[in-house]
């Protein structure tokens, strides 16, 4: 049952008057002079005053100055077209005096004669310019981070295929802009390597299922270089079940690819090790049981891997007196090991000393055994005292090298210095220990010392290597490589452990061959005879300048090219068969005369030129020298 309408009480008049009167937005009515006529009381609510005339000298102050002209040419131009609705935004200035973002609308009515009045309705937008400007600064701000991340985030639409966004990072991983990818749609799939291309359509394949879904495949960066991209994608479906937009997110996993392709050769590498390796590895079972053996048991023990192979490992374990073989200490917690030095019995019936360590790796799935590590140490429990003989002879090693050897505190005082010193800086070991080498340090150098030591000493590092300029006791600077080593927590060290060498030589020796090699790039720019290099496969890898005088092009326009290019199609076969010579006899040249083609070809655009052709090596680029 519908509810009654009730008549209103009151004229329409009275009603209206109300809806002005106490409504949100602010009515005024302006004569043609800018004077006010009527303004709502809401003006007062707004703006905290009551309305005045706006336009006049004291009330056009109240709009922001930066808006007060527009306002006033707003004005006018209602004045010169009536009945039109003009709309405006404009700052107004409240009692309190800060402004207020104010938004409304004025039409001239001046000549209505029921009206005769400009009737300008607005109300106060602050609000709203607050939220808008905190929206675009919330937009800049994910923009930003949308930018920054460096994974690859864009998103297309699909029926007709089209990419709508794609973000900043596209340029690290793939080398092109993101206008590039815009502009053309199909950028991404052209840079895809052709035998990766089949991916895609494996992708399509399960994103028909709704499902995110993750391929990975080969594209070649815009640097040439081979990049590995991991490609997550998310469908959107619609009620038929057809694609119509596409999320994805790309990252380069080049690195993880070659971490996996590392991994793979340095398990290779393990294996190697394991099997070449002089010292032992079995595995074995929860029973004990050997499942494998590496070769060393014949060089350690005398027997085959295959003669191991399903035996107990108390082949390790020779009984003691009683005849039993202890295994006490021998339980071990999950990643837990133990060492133990005991007896072995050896095939041909003798004992060995052994060295077994004992891991249990049952909770590691690549393992799932215990790893036994033993090794022969027969030969140190008979020599002990070799042991003593050979710290002698270490330290008599380091007495008498020519490089040096420094122990220091942490107060960087030196508490051992090598004999070499005095050869390398002229210092004894007994001037230097107790003292720091800080002020002998090259003044440009100190900084980079100083910061090197920190890190080492304070743990950040373990080792680093410096090459500095440190004063000799002649007074002169020398050259010295430095090689720093945090061993403070060595027992048998205690201190930060130095090599050092005198590198002078070798600087200036490297100094004396980049001016040598600048000379003979000097020599061969200014030849008037051509020079090139060339690749195994015939394309010219460097031309120097005078190509353009022999033959009219820059060196810029041949480099890339082949060199048969230039070569006169009659002399191909000669040359070709000269070339092949070349290759046979590496190191040895051979003189021909050739025709070259010149970059004129308006004339018969061929030059005579006297080439002599070298190669040092198979692997190295060809020489090919030019004379006309």
């Amino acid at each position: 049952m519908g509810l009654k309408e009730e008549p209103l009480s009151g004229s329409i008049t009275d009603i209206l008057r109300a809806m002005v009167e106490y409504g949100e937005d602010i009515i005024t009515l302006f004569d043609g002079t800018g004077k006010v006529m009527f303004s709502s009381s809401s003006h007062k609510n707004v703006l905290g005053y009551d309305a005045t005339d706006i336009f006049n000298q004291q009330g056009i102050e109240l709009i922001h100055p930066d808006d007060r002209e527009a306002m006033i040419n707003s004005f006018y131009d209602m004045l010169s077209t009536p009945s039109v609705r003009f709309a405006s935004r404009w700052r107004q200035r409240h009692q309190d005096g800060h402004y207020l973002w104010m938004e409304g609308t004025g039409i001239n009515k001046l000549e209505d004669l029921h009206i005769r009045a400009i009737i300008c309705n607005y109300r106060d937008i602050s609000g709203h310019i607050e939220a808008e400007q905190k929206l675009k600064q919330t937009n800049a701000e994910l923009t930003r981070v949308f930018n920054n991340i460096d994974e690859v985030i864009y998103s297309a639409r699909r029926n007709p295929y089209e990419v709508t966004q794609w973000s900043e990072a596209c340029y690290k991983v793939y080398g092109y802009r993101s206008e590039e990818f815009l502009s053309n749609y199909y950028l991404w799939y052209e840079l895809i390597l052709p035998e990766d291309k089949c991916m895609i359509d494996e992708l399509n394949e399960m994103l028909q299922t709704g499902r995110i879904s993750t391929v990975q495949y080969r594209i070649r960066h815009r640097d040439g270089s081979i990049r590995w991209i991991e490609a997550r994608v998310t469908p959107t479906l619609n009620e038929r079940g057809e694609i119509t937009r596409v999320d994805g997110v790309n990252r380069d996993i080049t690195d993880k690819k070659l971490s996996e392709q590392i991994l793979q050769n340095s398990e290779r590498k393990f294996r190697a090790l394991i099997e070449k390796s002089k010292d032992g590895v079995a595995l074995s079972d929860k029973d004990g049981i050997i499942r494998y053996v590496s070769p060393a048991i014949h060089s350690v023990l005398g027997y085959e891997p295959s003669d191991m192979v399903g035996k107990a490992t108390a082949i390790f374990r020779f009984p003691d007196e009683s005849g039993s073989i202890n295994t006490q200490g021998w339980t071990l917690s999950p990643g837990g090991s133990v060492t133990k030095m005991l007896y072995a019995r050896h095939k041909d019936g003798s004992l060995r000393w052994l060295e077994v360590t004992a891991t249990n790796q049952f909770d590691n799935p690549a393992v799932n055994a215990i790893v036994t590590n033993f090794r022969d140490i027969t030969d140190q429990k008979v020599a002990q005292m070799r042991v003593e003989n050979s710290e002698k002879r270490f330290r008599a090693l380091i007495e008498n090298n020519k490089e040096g050897i420094a122990l220091s505190d942490r107060e960087r005082r030196f508490i051992y210095l090598s004999p070499s010193i005095q050869d390398i800086l002229g210092y004894t070991p007994e001037e230097m220990v107790g003292a720091t080498a800080l002020e002998l340090y090259h003044p440009d150098d100190r900084g980079k010392i100083r910061d090197l030591v920190l890190a080492i000493s304070s743990g950040q590092r373990m080792h680093g290597s410096i090459q500095i300029r440190i004063c000799h006791k002649n007074g002169n600077y020398r050259w010295i490589e430095l090689v720093l080593s945090n061993q403070f927590d060595d027992p048998a060290v205690q201190a930060m452990v130095t090599n050092f060498r005198d590198i002078t030589e070798q600087r200036e020796a490297a100094e004396a061959l980049a001016n040598s090699e600048q000379r003979f790039k000097y020599l061969i720019e200014k030849n008037q005879d051509v020079i090139a290099l060339s690749s195994g496969e015939g394309a010219i890898t460097y031309i120097s300048p005078a190509v353009t005088d022999v033959l009219g092009y820059l060196p810029e326009e041949l480099i890339g090219t082949s060199a048969m290019a230039l070569m006169h199609p009659d002399e191909l076969p000669a040359n070709i068969g000269h070339l092949t010579w070349c290759n046979e006899n590496p190191g040895k040249s051979m003189f021909m005369t050739l025709r070259l083609r010149h970059k004129d070809v308006a004339g018969d655009g061929w030059r005579p030129a006297l080439s002599a052709i070298s190669i040092a090596l198979p692997s190295t680029p060809s020489c090919l020298t030019c004379a006309m």
